[in-house]
Formats: C-alpha cells, structure tokens, sequence
C-alpha cells in the first residue's frame, strides 16, 4: 500500500514544499513560539538567541541547509536532515553585543537556494 500511495504521489507530481517558515525567540513542542519578523532587539551584556522554523513536505530523506549571514558575510552553516515527508525542524544563532546589524538566513537544498529572511539585530535603547 505505502509503494502504490509513493507511486500515486510521482504520477501526480507531488512537490517538496516549504510549508512555514518563521523567525521565533523560541520552539515550544516543534512549533514557533512568536513571530520576531524582521527586527530582533537584544539587551547589552546579554546573549539573545533566536531561531529559524521550516515546516516541510514531500522532502524525506533530505537535506536541508541554513545559512546564517551578518551583512553578507557567513557566520554559519547548519545541516538539517529531514526525517519524514512531514517535518519541522529548525535552527538557531545566539547572538552578542558585537553581532548588531543586517541578518539573513538563506535556505538550501542540494546547492539552490529556496528563500531566504532577512532581519535587523540591534540593541534596547
């Protein structure tokens, strides 16, 4: 039954899907906590961590990069695996004082890249 619903699944076309993705101070059970959007305030002296979300379909057995950037520059690299055609996964970058500025994490699968979420860290005046 699971190689006629896989077959089904080519003869129809079925297509990997980012789902969700959201940019969260923190993951409860899976899921993103709230939404930060595209500004991350953080406390002087003080590490603020946040996390990139991807809610994914049809990529079983891939997988899955974030790249993390500081004003173009990369400053990390994580590999998810995917470990079913259902999957959340996340990561995260914990970020100091000296970290202030313009943030992307782009997201890759083998070598293209499927979007990317730019957002500004800067400190509490």
């Amino acid at each position: 039954m699971l190689i006629s619903f896989v077959a089904l699944m080519l003869a129809f076309g079925a297509q990997a899907d980012i789902v969700r993705s959201q940019l969260t101070s923190a993951i409860e059970d899976r899921e993103p906590t709230d939404d930060l959007a595209n500004d991350v305030v953080g406390h002087s002296n003080t590490i603020t961590q946040v996390y990139y979300f991807n809610h994914l379909t049809n990529m079983n057995g891939k997988v899955l990069q974030h790249k993390w950037l500081l004003d173009g520059v990369e400053k990390a690299v994580i590999d998810l695996k995917i470990g079913s055609n259902n999957w959340r996964t996340y990561s995260s970058k914990r970020m100091n004082d000296a970290m202030q500025g313009n943030w992307q994490v782009q997201v890759w699968m083998d070598g293209q890249q499927l979007q990317a979420h730019e957002f500004t860290y800067r400190l509490f005046q």
